[in-house]
């Protein structure tokens, strides 16, 4: 759960595009507050092609001692037909109102132009060309012309099978050790924390199960000093007292 205040925006290059061609879109996430917890942000478009970016991460404290940062991300989205955009939602703690806010960025309508001028063969035309006879001379210039470029389609193939193979890897690796972070039982985790970001990390998900809980964890982001030991003694004996 993310708690502070955030604000989001975002923008297209392009909202008219031929038939093929590629619009930018690009979403940006700013605030002050645990803003390294916000979930990477997914688009999910039906018939359309989308490349993505690794998103853009920069993290600071700022003058008071208040932790923040910057969450960027870019995507390439090809299509052959007229689609939308959709709107982003995040939710959020707001620290001061104490209440769940939600932010939302626009949404896109984007017009594709059909290309003019293309003619369709008639159905008898279409006929004389599907004939054995011509089928099989397609299909010996094919063999003959295109062996050297099957060997590099191969290739291409191989090593997106071991490009995709090694993030798999790395996906499966990165969820294991989540694991067995998750593993390890709360009281514990809180007891090695020695930063107050590390302990606000630790304990936020608890936000909203126990109200004496919530007032210390606002207390805590509220607090600028680097002594933490008082908070994560009071959350310590509250875990000592409560099953979470």
């Amino acid at each position: 759960a993310l708690i502070g205040k955030f604000k989001l925006k975002s923008k297209v290059n392009k909202r008219t595009l031929k038939s093929g061609e590629a619009t930018a879109y690009s979403i940006t996430v700013e605030g002050r507050g645990n803003i390294d917890d916000l979930d990477d942000v997914k688009l999910d478009i039906p018939n359309v092609t989308i490349y993505e970016n690794k998103a853009e991460q920069k993290y600071n404290v700022d003058t008071n001692g208040n932790y923040g940062g910057v969450y960027t991300k870019s995507f390439s989205i090809v299509a052959q037909d007229d689609f939308v955009i959709p709107s982003i939602e995040i939710s959020y703690l707001d620290k001061k109102s104490k209440q769940i806010k939600t932010i939302k960025s626009k949404s896109y309508t984007i017009k594709v132009q059909q290309p003019k001028g293309q003619t369709v063969q008639a159905p008898k035309q279409l006929q004389k060309l599907e004939t054995p006879k011509k089928i099989e001379k397609k299909v010996q210039i094919k063999t003959v012309d295109s062996s050297t470029e099957e060997k590099a389609i191969f290739f291409v193939l191989g090593m997106l099978m071991m490009l995709i193979l090694g993030l798999l890897m790395q996906y499966i690796l990165k969820l294991k050790g989540k694991k067995q972070d998750q593993e390890i039982p709360l009281l514990t985790r809180v007891k090695r924390t020695k930063t107050k970001q590390e302990l606000l990390k630790t304990i936020v998900a608890q936000v909203g199960m126990d109200e004496r809980l919530d007032h210390i964890i606002f207390e805590l982001e509220a607090n600028n000093n680097s002594d933490i030991r008082m908070y994560k003694k009071e959350i310590i004996k509250f875990l000592n007292t409560k099953t979470v």
